[in-house]
């Protein structure tokens, strides 16, 4: 059987490298994604050079890491920016300490009642904030109108993907940039959003898998009732982005619930393998940094 880690001899202790992780945060992440590192760590994404960056754990990589990247590469003082899947607002204060000045927010529900003191609290940090009613494949705005355009934890869940990525170049102007976070993917470790569940939505019927998630309760089987996961997987994310936006930096964070698993159900694991690529089985979540192709 392939091991979980797919290196010769007994894998890292996933519990060091998160401990380690956690007190050199950035560091830790850099030297993981050195290519001799890397490759030991994580040999199933040898020969992907699309990856800039790469983290076994998680740690060292997220919304704010991605965001950071971006910044680096194009300044976002005074930018407007547009938050896809904004939800109650809270993600727009990933955006404020880049100098964003402006945060439209959409979202397909309304949340009446914490919008307005977003929209405060925003204010508060020099952020003019408008949250609104709107549909990712079909923006309300003008063609090359934002600088920016940032989602956090939401591109798993869009059906259409294409399309809501169009719209995004298309209200994005020429050096505008897409930003994004997103994960858990469908075929690691806890996919469904819903880590009792481990590998389950690869291994039981879905009738089993839904009478499952009922039991573990916290809302998320309300998701997986209304279909919303596009069941992606990280080379079909990559091609549509590719599609859309010229890819300046990926990031990839590894998932040691998966690598644990593997260890623990040796059986499982190998009944996994048979049916999915390893690299879609430990990729927990991806952050992407583009611009709009012209």
């Amino acid at each position: 059987m392939t091991s979980v880690l797919g290196s010769a001899g007994s894998p890292p202790d996933n519990n060091l490298l998160q401990r380690i992780g956690r007190l050199a945060g950035p560091s830790y992440r850099r030297v993981c994604s050195l290519s001799v590192v890397r490759d030991h760590l994580a040999p199933w994404l040898k020969k992907r050079p699309e990856i800039s960056a790469y983290s076994p754990t998680g740690v060292g990589l997220g919304p704010e890491e991605t965001l950071r990247e971006a910044a680096r590469r194009h300044s976002m003082q005074g930018a407007t920016a547009v938050v896809l899947g904004a939800g109650a607002g809270n993600e727009a204060d990933f955006l404020a300490p880049h100098g964003v000045k402006r945060v439209i927010g959409a979202d397909l529900e309304a949340h009446e009642t914490r919008w307005p003191q977003r929209r405060a609290q925003l204010a508060a940090q020099g952020v003019t904030a408008t949250f609104t009613l709107m549909d990712g494949s079909c923006y309300a705005l003008r063609d090359s109108s934002v600088d920016v355009v940032f989602s956090q934890g939401v591109l798993e869940h869009v059906v259409e993907l294409d399309a809501a990525l169009a719209e995004a170049s298309r209200i994005l102007r020429p050096d505008g940039q897409f930003v994004a976070w997103f994960g858990p993917l469908w075929c690691t470790f806890g996919g469904p959003h819903v880590a009792d569940l481990a590998f389950d939505h690869l291994l039981v019927e879905p009738a089993e898998l839904l009478k499952r998630a009922r039991k573990v309760g916290d809302g998320w089987e309300h998701w997986l009732e209304l279909d919303l996961f596009n069941r992606m997987k990280y080379d079909e994310y990559i091609e549509l982005l590719d599609r859309h936006f010229v890819l300046e930096w990926v990031g990839v964070s590894g998932s040691s619930d998966a690598a644990k698993f593997g260890d623990q159900h040796p059986d499982k694991w190998s009944r996994l393998l048979d049916h999915h690529d390893e690299m879609d089985l430990m990729v927990r979540s991806v952050g992407v940094v583009g611009r709009p192709r012209r």
